[in-house]
C-alpha cells in the first residue's frame, strides 16, 4: 500500500469513516454484477441520472459497472487513464454519487 493511502485510511477510520481498497471495491462490484437478477440490456438507460451522460461516459459507466478499473477502460478504449480520470469526474458530478461503488449500484439497479 502506498505511504500516502495508508495515512489517508488511517484519517478516514479514526475520524469514524470507512475505508475500503480498490481491491475490495472491484470485488464488491463483481459480486453485485455476478448476482445480478436484472437480465435487461444494460445500454438500456433508465434512471434519470444517467440521461445527461454523453456516449462516452455512458460507455465508462457500463465499464465501471463490471468492475473494470481506470488502467484497463483506458487501454480498451484508447484513451489515457488521466481522461478516463476526467470522464469519471463527469459522471460522478452529473449522476451525483461519490464514487465507483455507488455508480455500479446505479447502474445494476436500473429497472427493478
Amino acid at each position: 500500500m502506498h505511504p500516502e493511502t495508508l495515512r489517508q485510511s488511517s484519517r478516514l477510520i479514526r475520524s469514524g469513516e470507512v475505508w475500503l481498497g480498490q481491491e475490495v471495491i472491484q470485488h464488491l462490484i463483481k459480486g453485485i454484477v455476478t448476482g445480478k437478477q436484472n437480465t435487461s440490456d444494460p445500454s438500456v438507460i433508465s434512471d434519470p441520472r444517467l440521461a445527461d451522460l454523453t456516449a462516452r461516459e455512458l460507455e465508462i459507466t457500463e465499464r465501471v459497472a463490471t468492475g473494470e478499473s481506470n488502467k484497463l477502460i483506458a487501454y480498451e478504449l484508447g484513451i489515457t487513464e488521466r481522461t478516463v480520470k476526467a470522464h469519471m469526474s463527469n459522471i460522478f458530478q452529473k449522476t451525483d454519487v461519490k464514487d465507483r461503488l455507488q455508480l455500479a449500484l446505479l447502474v445494476n439497479n436500473q429497472g427493478r
